[in-house]
């Protein structure tokens, strides 16, 4: 029994002995084995491979190659502007790959959406199943709209730098208008006069004073006033209701050394519908079209709820003075036409927010941006297919020149209520310059007019009592090209 014991632990050793040798002879043959795979796969430049980026990208359209700029972090790609009419079906890309890479799509369609000039798409490079994505922006050439406001030459007759003096004196002028040729000033007691435009560009001043043959009565025989298609038309401040007339001396701005000649002059204790005691010509709000026809606006005095409207035909013949019964804004209330819609006007005062008023005094929308003491002198102009809001805001403090877009919106109502509700980047003002001076809550006479030469220079003017006034010059926007500016890695 020991003997085959002993025999059987002699065989168990042979045998762990074999497994041991065995074991060791495997590992060399699996790890050669594995080595024999690795070397069947092999790829000579392994930084290669499967690798999905590009460069020195073209874009090619009708045989012709045009090289963009990449911002490889931002994963951006972008081009130069093309020719408006350039069709963008069928776009396709050219760079340099890496080993096996490719773009995804042989062409891409960047045609723009409707009314827009700029697509932006992503394109993929590809590489077995790997992919990376690319934002690519093509724009086209398209004249720009609008005016250039980052280019907007100031000329400064206010507080903020040094005043003009017939504003220094809360007594004195109470109304500022523009044209191409000139600036009107209207004051109390310095005699009206006519400030060439040129001139004041370049600093000089050097006022042309207005003839003042028969201008008398009311409690100030000259108060506020307007020019309008070369003719100028300054009014009085009635006194009282059966005592004193509501007048307008008219012109020709050509002639301004003639004596001028009355074409109001209205009683208005014989005017239906006015109220004794209250006073007419703290302002004056008007507009006539080119052949001389339109209106002219004048709120009544105190806290009256009414306004005096009179008629204008061929620059020179008034008629039918009617009184409208419409919301108490304040005695320095303006009623503007809005430029290219006939029978629209903007009502603001320093009691109240912007309107948007018919002729016959009928609101039709009430603007919920502007509080009771903003949005003062409302006035709407369009300009190179754009259309701004121009208001003086805050008029009970130092008062601030503002400019709005208001583009978006097939009417003026509608434009209106989408600005209301648009958020704050929408309601960002384009121009914001502060007056510099404190307008006395006694004396809200703010004024906001413009003058443009067709779609190639606009001005805008902003005035008020004690603060004085400023001058924006505009071109319209010139056409940049974002290829210039981008950023590449």
């Amino acid at each position: 029994m020991a003997g085959r014991n002993l025999k059987n632990h002699k065989m168990h050793n042979i045998m762990k002995n074999i497994a041991k040798y065995l074991g060791l002879l495997i590992i060399p043959l699996f790890i050669l084995a594995v080595s024999s795979c690795d070397k069947d796969n092999y790829d000579p430049n392994p930084s290669e491979q499967h690798l999905t980026y590009v460069t020195n990208i073209k874009l090619v359209l009708g045989g012709v190659e045009i090289a963009g700029k990449m911002n490889e972090n931002k994963k951006e790609i972008i081009f130069p502007k093309l020719p408006a009419n350039t069709n963008l079906s069928a776009v396709s890309f050219k760079g340099d790959f890496p080993s096996g890479a490719k773009f995804e799509n042989d062409t891409y369609d960047f045609t723009p959406d409707e009314g827009n000039a700029s697509t932006k798409r992503t394109i993929a490079v590809v590489n077995s199943t790997r992919k990376r994505e690319y934002f690519v922006t093509i724009n086209l050439s398209v004249p720009p709209t609008g005016a250039g406001f980052l280019e907007a030459i100031r000329y400064n007759f206010s507080q903020s730098a040094v005043i003009y003096p017939g504003f220094m004196d809360v007594g004195d002028a109470r109304a500022a208008d523009i044209d191409l040729e000139h600036v009107l000033i209207v004051g109390r007691n310095n005699v009206p006069h006519l400030l060439a435009l040129n001139e004041l560009k370049q600093g000089i001043i050097n006022p042309v004073h207005l003839d003042q043959t028969g201008v008398s009565g009311g409690t100030f025989a000259r108060n506020a006033g307007r020019m309008q298609h070369g003719h100028i038309y300054i009014c009085n401040l009635t006194t009282g209701f059966a005592t004193s007339s509501f007048k307008v001396y008219h012109w020709d701005k050509s002639r301004p050394q003639d004596p001028p000649t009355v074409i109001a002059d209205y009683l208005m204790s014989d005017v239906e519908g006015a109220a004794a005691g209250v006073r007419y010509g703290d302002f004056m709000s008007m507009d006539i079209d080119q052949d001389g026809n339109g209106y002219i606006f004048s709120k009544a005095g105190g806290s009256h709820a009414t306004t005096l409207r009179i008629k204008v035909t061929n620059f020179t013949q008034t008629s039918e003075p009617t009184i409208l019964a419409i919301p108490e804004l304040g005695a320095w209330s303006t009623y503007n036409e809005v430029e290219g819609a006939s029978g629209e006007y903007l009502y603001t005062g320093h009691q109240g927010g912007i309107r948007l008023m018919n002729l016959g005094g009928v609101q039709q929308y009430a603007m919920t941006t502007f509080g009771a003491t903003h949005g003062g002198g409302a006035r709407i102009v369009t300009f190179n297919q754009e259309r701004y809001l121009i208001t003086i805001d805050d008029q009970t403090g130092a008062g601030n020149l503002r400019v709005y877009n208001v583009t978006k919106g097939a009417t003026i109502r509608e434009a209106l209520e989408i600005f209301d509700g648009g958020d704050a980047a929408a309601k960002a003002p384009l121009i914001s310059q502060s007056l510099g001076g404190a307008i006395p809550a006694a004396n809200n006479a703010v004024c906001v007019n413009w003058a443009k030469d067709g779609n190639n220079k606009l001005y805008i003017l902003g005035a008020a009592t004690t603060a004085g006034f400023v001058i924006f010059e505009l071109n319209q926007a010139s056409e940049t090209d974002p290829f210039d500016s981008f950023e590449t890695d």
